[in-house]
């Protein structure tokens, strides 16, 4: 079982870094996220160079009342 899931991370984390496109020469991209559950929001930011280095990092935790709340939060 442990294995599977193993597997089943790997795939999705290759997926993942296989459907991110990289910004032009001496351009930054800023990658955002924003999850709503429970009155709980969930926040991160990701900023990455043309060679996909992470140059910045950040999530936060907060309280909203509603999913569009979240977004607007972020």
């Amino acid at each position: 079982m442990e294995a599977k899931l193993k597997n089943v991370i790997a795939g999705l984390a290759k997926e993942l870094k296989e459907s991110w496109r990289s910004p032009m020469k001496n351009w930054l991209k800023a990658n955002t996220d924003a999850a709503f559950k429970d009155g709980n929001a969930a926040f991160g930011i990701i900023l990455r160079d043309e060679q996909g280095r992470v140059l910045f990092l950040a999530s936060k935790l907060s309280r909203a009342s509603n999913a569009a709340e979240t977004s607007l939060k972020l």
